[in-house]
């Protein structure tokens, strides 16, 4: 099947949170790329909004978010066409063995500085987790921007806080704050980071278990989540953290300290988060 007369769709990957994945390639250059397909009367306009997303993005030289190729209607479906990358995080972590700390804390310094280039442009990620940080080349790139937001207002002022009981995100990685109704900030991107990291660096997280069974939390199916959920848990809080970090991960702990005193609307010093690592 070609799309646009220029993209060959090759095989499936898999389903994301607007339909399906395709890997492809150029039909020209033989360039292997990402398509996402979504149907067209899908409520959620997810691939829209990642569309918007990155294209500010691109705009703004925001250099480690995929690139888009193609964007539009094919038959009954919208499609994006994107870069294409093999390998995330996770995958890397499980192909490698006894991966040491040291080379952690430099992928932390990585995903960090993406981190820092996207929230600098007032964008927020809202998804953040091992499967959405690939590797290529040596480097890091953020993909998955389906439920990204912009923070800041068209007069660049910061968007005002209002309590909301919807969460939006994977249950493993949403921050304590949103698990209790508050909206996503630049803080809770970090701290999903932060939950991610300490998975890699001890094999897994102590409330792993209860997410087992829990969806992704998604614009879509908003309606299943609150902050009654049995997500919102005490393994989470500050103190249930420090507990785990002071005896086995000082340079971890130091982080979690940093972001769980972060405020909605504190502009984060990221040099000093990357500077603990």
């Amino acid at each position: 099947m070609t799309i646009n007369n220029k993209f060959t769709i090759l095989n499936f990957i898999g389903n994301g949170k607007f339909g399906e994945v395709w890997k492809g390639s150029n039909i020209r250059t033989k360039e292997i790329v990402a398509i996402k397909i979504e149907n067209s009367s899908s409520k959620f306009k997810i691939l829209k909004r990642e569309t918007t997303i990155l294209n500010y993005l691109f705009r703004e030289h925001v250099k480690k978010v995929p690139s888009i190729y193609w964007f539009g209607q094919y038959e009954n479906n919208t499609c994006l066409i994107m870069t294409y990358f093999s390998l995330n995080i996770l995958e890397y972590m499980e192909s490698k063995s006894n991966l040491d700390v040291t080379t952690l804390y430099k992928i932390m310094k990585k995903c960090l500085n993406v981190l820092k280039s996207i929230h600098q442009h007032g964008v927020l990620h809202r998804d953040i987790k091992p499967q959405n940080f690939m590797i290529k080349d040596d480097d890091i790139y953020l993909i998955d921007f389906g439920l990204s937001i912009f923070y800041i207002d068209e007069n660049d002022r910061h968007i005002e806080k209002q309590d909301s009981e919807n969460v939006v995100g994977t249950p493993k990685y949403i921050s304590y704050f949103n698990h209790n109704g508050e909206p996503n900030s630049r803080r809770d991107d970090l701290l999903s980071l932060g939950y991610m990291i300490l998975l890699l660096v001890n094999g897994s997280l102590s409330w792993e278990e209860q997410f087992l069974e829990a969806k992704n939390f998604t614009d879509s199916n908003i309606h299943e989540t609150s902050i009654q959920h049995p997500c919102n848990i005490e393994r989470k809080t500050k103190k249930t953290l420090e507990n785990i970090l002071k005896i086995c991960n000082e340079e971890l702990d130091t982080y979690f300290q940093y972001c769980y005193n972060l405020n909605y609307y504190t502009n984060p010093d990221y040099d000093v988060l990357i500077n603990i690592f």
